[in-house]
């Protein structure tokens, strides 16, 4: 008499997950949800992402917070937020969602583009293990300014 091991084990199926695949926000997208956001305060985050179609709750809230909120600042960088970046970098490390709040107009995904993108190719670690922003960063924030004004002068005079 045999048996057969294939047929005294149970037969598992392993069900696949669903794939989301993320689309991306067009300006449609973006006008709809600035239009929802300033006309009602009482949905949740939820109904928003059901009012999106396609799009995750996540994903539309990150949009809004990241991307399309009046209150964040994209604009240039000053010399003093670099130093306070560094500062803050060197007393909080990498913990983003505190260095945050010193720089109430900026988030999160900004600041650590901030650092990964810029600021780290510019920083050297002193012998304290702090970093520090190279002396030639600040004379290069100031000639960036100073080479703007001054294509804009030549092509004034240029034109008149």
């Amino acid at each position: 008499m045999s048996i057969s091991i294939r047929s005294s084990l149970p037969v598992v199926t392993l069900k696949k997950r669903k794939k989301q695949y993320s689309k991306q926000f067009t300006e449609a997208d973006d006008k709809l949800l600035t239009k929802l956001i300033a006309s009602s305060t009482s949905l949740t985050r939820a109904e928003f992402a059901e009012k999106l179609q396609d799009n995750s709750i996540r994903q539309v809230w990150d949009r809004w917070m990241n991307y399309l909120n009046p209150n964040v600042s994209y604009s240039e960088w000053t010399v003093e937020e670099d130093l306070l970046f560094v500062e803050r970098r060197n007393t909080l490390n990498k913990d983003w969602q505190n260095i945050t709040p010193f720089f109430p107009k900026r988030t999160v995904i900004v600041l650590k583009n901030r650092w990964n993108i810029h600021l780290r190719h510019l920083v050297f670690k002193n012998k304290q293990n702090h970093y520090q922003l190279k002396k030639k960063t600040r004379t290069f924030h100031m000639k960036k300014k100073q080479s703007r004004r001054s294509t804009t002068i030549k092509r004034h005079k240029e034109s008149s």
